[in-house]
């Protein structure tokens, strides 16, 4: 996680308008550019500017303009700062929001920079969903069986994991992980509100699921406790190790809960929800249906 600094995950046009945003007596912007890629420390202090947060969330076309890491590292910064200053988080629940005293654990949680790093680029895999189809030869005769999924269903890549070879399931697994993290953290309420329920074949081949019905209902417990679960089966894969995404995620499975802390805010506080409309960069999730 560590092989790269913030400036070498940037998109192509996010330093300028980092710069042409942040500089306010200088109009040599090029040249202030150079010097930030000379000094790479300087971004920190450029990407905790009040007028670049203000501008990322009140610009409703942003995505167009800076690459999803970027949107997304400046709202877990804020989030960082403002958990140091409150003392609780709002649970959400049934019979609505209940303060939960956790805030400064959440906050000391985001101290780690591979942390934040993570969890920007988590969730700038949820801008652009994609769905599947996949065609497996029949058990008997010529034909084969399509098979539609999408990466933005728990039991379609619960299914995708039980086809999958056991030495090839690092990617799948950790997508289970992400994607719990994200319904836990940017769309709680509607997790709450509408608990998902799906096919439980992958989920009973793989122990994430009851075994004695055809059908399980998500709540959100349940997506906090199949996500640390599948980030620790992520984390003790080769191919994590590899990919220098061992410790990471093994810190995630431990502490669950504490990382969807600053998605919630993010969501409550700095993501605009407007009647009709979606947050920026945050596609509610598809109801969730059994694999074809």
């Amino acid at each position: 996680m560590a092989e790269y600094g913030l400036l070498e995950r940037l998109g192509p046009h996010d330093l300028a308008f980092i710069v042409r945003t942040t500089t306010r007596r200088r109009t040599d912007y090029e040249t202030v550019e150079r010097i930030v890629r000379e000094n790479p420390d300087f971004l920190e202090t450029l990407l905790d500017d009040d007028a670049l947060f203000r501008r990322v969330i009140s610009d409703g076309e942003i995505l167009l303009k800076i690459s999803p890491f970027l949107y997304f590292t400046v709202l877990i910064r804020r989030a960082h700062r403002d958990l140091k200053q409150t003392p609780f988080t709002l649970e959400p629940g049934p019979a609505g929001r209940l303060p939960v005293f956790d805030a400064r654990e959440a906050a000391a949680f985001l101290d780690d920079p591979d942390v934040q790093v993570y969890l920007a680029e988590a969730l700038s895999s949820f801008v652009r969903t994609r769905s599947y189809t996949i065609y497996e030869r029949a058990a008997r005769g010529p034909r084969r069986k399509r098979w539609s999924f999408s990466d933005l269903r728990v039991f379609d890549l619960l299914d995708l994991a039980d086809r999958t070879p056991e030495a090839a399931r690092f990617p799948v697994y950790k997508r289970i992980g992400d994607l719990c993290l994200y319904l836990t953290g940017i769309t709680p309420d509607h997790v709450v509100r509408h608990p998902e329920s799906g096919s439980v074949r992958g989920a009973r081949a793989l122990g994430a699921g009851g075994g004695r019905q055809d059908q399980v209902l998500m709540s959100l417990s349940d997506y906090e406790e199949l996500g640390s679960r599948f980030y620790r089966l992520a984390s003790r894969s080769e191919a994590a190790a590899r990919a220098g995404y061992e410790a990471i995620l093994a810190l995630l499975a431990d502490h669950f809960p504490l990382a969807r802390k600053p998605l919630n805010l993010i969501s409550e506080q700095y993501i605009a929800w407007l009647p009709g409309t979606r947050p920026a960069g945050s596609p509610p999730p598809d109801p969730p249906a059994a694999p074809a």
